[in-house]
């Protein structure tokens, strides 16, 4: 909802860091201010500048472009999840009986801690279990948090794989069942790239030792990524590579 935010000029057309909220823009912060109950003055305070306190004396920093932008996509965030989890408790509000329910408000409360509500669970309950895993997400821009994201995805793939194809498989074989062996896809090698282990250096191994130390983020980052093809480069082919087993 909040996009397109720009930067100012000043009047001899020279260009600053300062970041404005855009024209084209204006018209979408009104209604997600609206829907949210929110004061638009607020958010765009908010956005586009840093409250400092130093030395008892209260500083207000305009904020760059990439600076609003990322307050612009965590309250994008805020919201996305606040919603999630209040779906997901009316929903449980359906399933479960009125005796065992607590009373909640119907309202959606986007400044307080989003929690699942607690409920008195009987044997008899109804419940709706929903696991939606490997679907590992290429964008054109991918960050830190996609990448945790098809992590976590990986590693539900894996322990599936383990207790639904080795583990019964293996089972089958030592009581001697007749049956068919299934062949599947091991995921193995792609948490090995990701998370190392057993001699293995993994991506979240290699950017701990490029975030340590001194340095400016920039020059982290060009570490982190010159490590990545000391590490990594041309093993592709060797990951993918690798047998079950």
């Amino acid at each position: 909802v909040f996009e397109e935010i720009g930067s100012d000029e000043d009047e001899s057309g020279t260009h600053n860091e300062n970041a404005r909220i855009s024209d084209a823009s204006s018209e979408s912060i009104d209604k997600a201010c609206a829907l949210t109950g929110l004061e638009k003055d607020k958010v765009v305070d908010a956005m586009l500048r840093k409250v400092i306190i130093v030395g008892g004396k209260t500083i207000h920093k305009p904020q760059n472009v990439v600076q609003a932008s990322d307050k612009r996509d965590a309250l994008a965030k805020l919201l996305y999840s606040g919603l999630f989890q209040w779906l997901v408790d009316r929903i449980n509000s359906t399933i479960i009986a009125a005796s065992d329910t607590k009373s909640r408000s119907d309202s959606f409360m986007i400044y307080e801690n989003a929690s699942p509500s607690k409920h008195n669970l009987t044997q008899d309950t109804a419940s709706i279990g929903v696991l939606d895993i490997y679907g590992f997400e290429h964008f054109d821009v991918n960050g830190f948090e996609q990448l945790l994201i098809n992590y976590a995805n990986e590693k539900l793939q894996r322990h599936f794989n383990r207790h639904l194809f080795e583990v019964e498989q293996d089972l089958s074989s030592s009581e001697g069942v007749d049956w068919t062996y299934i062949t599947f896809n091991d995921n193995r090698p792609c948490l090995e790239l990701i998370e190392g282990g057993n001699g293995i250096v993994g991506i979240l191994s290699t950017l701990d030792d490029a975030w340590g130390g001194m340095g400016s983020a920039s020059e982290k980052d060009v570490k982190f990524v010159t490590h990545l093809h000391q590490q990594f480069g041309g093993k592709q082919s060797t990951l993918v590579g690798k047998k079950n087993g």
